[in-house]
C-alpha cells in the first residue's frame, strides 16, 4: 500500500469524529491491487456536514509528480495535528468541508510515470476537443506508447474524480478544487480554467475576487494567478469538463465552483542540480531533502486561506473592500479587452 495510504488510516483512526477515509475503486499496480482513497474532513457529528461550502484536494493525476502527493498529506497532517486542542479548528470544521483524493493515480505513482496503468494522460482523458491546434503535448490519440495520450474513453481514475466533485463538491453553496502538480514553468502558478482555448472563464470575477483576497492575506505570495491557457492549451483537461458540467446544471449561476490547479514550479530545481536529474521522477520533484522540506512549508499557508475562504464564503465574495481592490478593476478591464470562453 501506497505510503500515504498507510497514513491517512493511521489519522482516521486518531481523530474518527472529524476524518473518514472511503475506498472509492480499486487499480491494478506494479505491486499488487491499490485502492483509490477519498478523505472527508469536518464534524461528522453534526447533520449539517453535507451541505457545508467544500475545499477539495487532488494529489498525484500524474503519478510521476510525487512532490503534490506529499504537499496535499502535509497540509492535511498539519490541520490534523492540531485537532486534538485547537477548538477554533474544531469550529471551523463545523463550517466547512474538506475532502479530495490524496493519490488519483495509484499505477502512475508505483511506476513513476505520467499515465495510468494503461498508458493514459488522465489530463487529457475528458471527452474535451481543443479548437486550437495542441500537437503532442496537448493531448494524443494515436497510440499508448507515447505520452500525452488521450485514451478511447474515460478511465477509472477519471471517473472516479469527477464522480467525486458531482456528489460533494457541485450540490454545495461554494467550492474551490485544488489540483496539485508539479513540472511546468519557473515559478509557482495558480492555473485556473480554461485549459482547451486562450480566454478566460465566465466566472472569472469570482476567481478575480479569490485573487483579490489572496494578494491582500497573503501579501508576499509568489503565485502566478492566470488561466492555463496562458501558457499552453491542451484536450481532454478534467476541470475544463466538469467547469462545463456544472454550468449546464446550474444556468442561473447557483453555487459557486471555482477549480484551480496549483503548478509547483521545478524548472529552478533542474536549474540548480542539472546533474542530479537523471530519472523522469527527479524532472518533477525537489530531489535534496532540504528543498523537499522547503516546498512542503511553503505551500500550507496557501491551503489554511483557502479552507478560511470556503467557511467564509458569504463574506469574501460580498467585501466592500475586495469589490473596490485594483483586482476589480482589472476584472473589468479584462472581461472589456477579451471575452471569456463560453465553449
Amino acid at each position: 500500500m501506497i505510503g500515504v495510504h498507510h497514513e491517512f488510516l493511521e489519522l482516521v483512526s486518531r481523530f474518527p469524529r472529524f476524518l473518514r477515509l472511503e475506498a472509492l475503486g480499486e487499480v491494478q499496480t506494479l505491486k499488487g491491487v491499490e485502492p483509490i482513497y477519498s478523505f472527508s474532513i469536518c464534524d461528522h457529528e453534526q447533520p449539517e456536514c453535507g451541505s457545508l461550502p467544500v475545499l477539495a484536494l487532488f494529489g498525484g493525476v500524474h503519478g510521476v509528480e510525487t512532490i503534490g502527493v506529499d504537499v496535499l498529506h502535509a497540509c492535511i497532517e498539519h490541520l490534523a495535528s492540531q485537532l486534538s486542542w485547537n477548538e477554533h479548528l474544531g469550529e471551523l470544521f463545523r463550517k466547512v468541508r474538506l475532502i479530495g483524493i490524496p493519490v488519483v493515480n495509484p499505477a502512475g505513482h508505483w511506476a513513476e510515470t505520467r499515465c495510468n496503468g494503461n498508458g493514459v494522460d488522465l489530463m487529457r482523458n475528458a471527452p474535451v476537443d481543443s479548437p486550437t491546434p495542441t500537437f503532442l503535448f496537448g493531448g494524443q490519440r494515436f497510440s499508448a506508447h507515447l505520452p500525452y495520450y488521450r485514451g478511447g474513453g474515460l478511465e477509472l481514475e477519471s471517473k472516479l474524480l469527477i464522480d467525486l466533485v458531482r456528489n460533494l463538491v457541485f450540490p454545495a453553496p461554494f467550492g474551490i478544487c485544488l489540483d496539485i502538480h508539479s513540472g511546468f514553468g519557473w515559478d509557482d502558478s495558480l492555473w485556473t480554467p480554461y485549459a482547451r482555448q486562450k480566454g478566460y472563464p465566465p466566472n472569472w470575477p469570482c476567481y478575480m475576487r479569490l485573487k483579490a483576497t489572496l494578494d491582500m492575506a497573503l501579501r508576499h505570495h509568489v503565485y502566478k494567478f492566470e488561466p492555463q491557457s496562458e501558457n499552453y492549451c491542451a484536450a481532454g483537461d478534467l476541470w475544463d469538463y466538469l467547469m462545463d458540467e456544472h454550468r449546464q446544471l446550474n444556468p442561473d449561476a447557483q453555487g459557486v465552483f471555482l477549480p484551480l490547479t496549483l503548478e509547483i514550479g521545478a524548472w529552478r530545481w533542474i536549474k540548480k542540480s542539472p546533474t542530479r536529474q537523471i530519472r523522469a521522477l527527479d524532472l518533477f520533484n525537489p530531489v535534496p531533502p532540504h528543498r523537499r522540506e522547503r516546498v512542503l512549508r511553503h505551500h500550507i499557508p496557501l491551503l489554511d486561506l483557502l479552507l478560511s475562504i470556503a467557511a467564509n464564503y458569504k463574506r469574501v465574495f460580498t467585501n466592500e473592500e475586495t469589490e473596490s481592490s485594483p483586482a476589480r478593476r482589472e476584472t473589468f478591464r479584462i472581461i472589456n479587452s477579451k471575452t471569456p470562453s463560453q465553449n
